[in-house]
């Protein structure tokens, strides 16, 4: 088929162009400049020089595509107003783009997030129908992306893909737990909170299910590597990977907020949205992260294939050899 995609010069969109290449789609992504091309300069893909907000760019992109998988979008943003902008608004923006520039357009997967729905009820895993209860703008918006998108799922099929904490390689978020173990730190904050994980690889593989799909209407699917974790035992996963013996440093979430709280006065200074911000905190502040990844399976035939002590192991192996850790 031939797949379009946003976000492939990304952490999870260049997983997902390795994954599609590989599965022996014709891809097309776009990208804002040859710069950032460097982990997917290697594949036979399509490029397409532009952003969400070039209708000519876009219509280029779109023009003959049959699947247009929509990776792209904000983690961080200076405000509401932004993560709306880019979330909601660009998604919207490239699905109409979609519609007019291919008539062969069969199917659109939109990249959400576990966000969109708010954290698990403690105990149980989230289902894909429960009640959404985003807690961040960045949840908020990737949920309102969600409904938006949904309202034209009865002229194209719609997928919702929601991944929960993504990891891998060229991850840059689990990055900051790997170098705190090589120093002989495990930090835990809220040991007891549990979460829900999926290797970057696992993800493409249940993006691209999706994608082949000829189910109709608006779903939606959370992808996992099957039962959640607590903190404690990931980063002991982590720890273990290094080879060093670490010291478990419990830190309590008021001493975290403080650390939040300089973390955004030095964002608001620096005109940039801050790494580690009141949106992490909530999280902490939460204690259950779980999904079912059930309908999945069921649906779309999702099999996960790297357990979270290989994936951890071939993680730490990629940053060791790129000089990250």
């Amino acid at each position: 088929m031939r797949i379009a995609v946003t976000g492939a010069t990304g952490f999870v969109g260049s997983h997902l162009a390795e994954h599609l290449t590989a599965a022996g789609h014709e891809v097309t992504v776009l990208a804002r400049s040859p710069e950032r091309l460097a982990w997917i300069r290697h594949l036979p893909v399509r490029v397409v020089y532009g952003d969400l907000d070039r209708a000519d760019a876009l219509r280029e992109f779109t023009t003959g595509q049959e699947v247009v998988v929509h990776a792209a979008g904000l983690i961080l943003a200076a405000s509401r107003d932004e993560f709306i902008r880019v979330n909601v608004d660009g998604s919207v923006r490239l699905l109409e783009a979609a519609m007019a520039s291919s008539p062969v357009l069969r199917r659109f997967v939109y990249i959400s997030s576990q966000a969109a729905m708010g954290p698990s009820p403690a105990g149980a895993s989230l289902e894909e129908d429960a009640p959404r209860r985003p807690i961040s703008a960045y949840g908020e918006s990737k949920s309102l992306a969600e409904q938006e998108l949904a309202r034209f799922a009865d002229r194209v099929p719609i997928t919702f893909i929601r991944p929960p904490w993504v990891y891998g390689p060229r991850d840059r978020h689990t990055l900051s737990y790997f170098r705190l173990a090589a120093w002989g730190l495990r930090i835990e904050t809220g040991p007891r909170n549990r979460y829900s994980i999926v290797h970057a690889a696992d993800l493409a593989q249940g993006i691209r299910l999706a994608a082949e799909s000829t189910l109709p209407g608006a779903r939606a699917y959370f992808l996992t590597d099957g039962d959640g974790r607590t903190i404690e035992q990931l980063v002991r996963i982590m720890a273990d990977t290094t080879g060093r013996r670490t010291v478990r440093v419990p830190v309590p979430v008021a001493v975290a907020a403080v650390f939040v709280a300089v973390n955004e006065l030095a964002g608001a200074i620096a005109h940039r949205p801050p790494f580690l911000g009141w949106r992490k905190l909530d999280e902490m502040r939460n204690p259950c992260w779980v999904v079912s990844d059930r309908r999945a399976r069921k649906e779309l035939g999702y099999r996960p294939a790297i357990t979270t002590e290989q994936g951890m192991a071939e993680t730490a192996a990629w940053y060791r050899a790129e000089g990250w850790l």
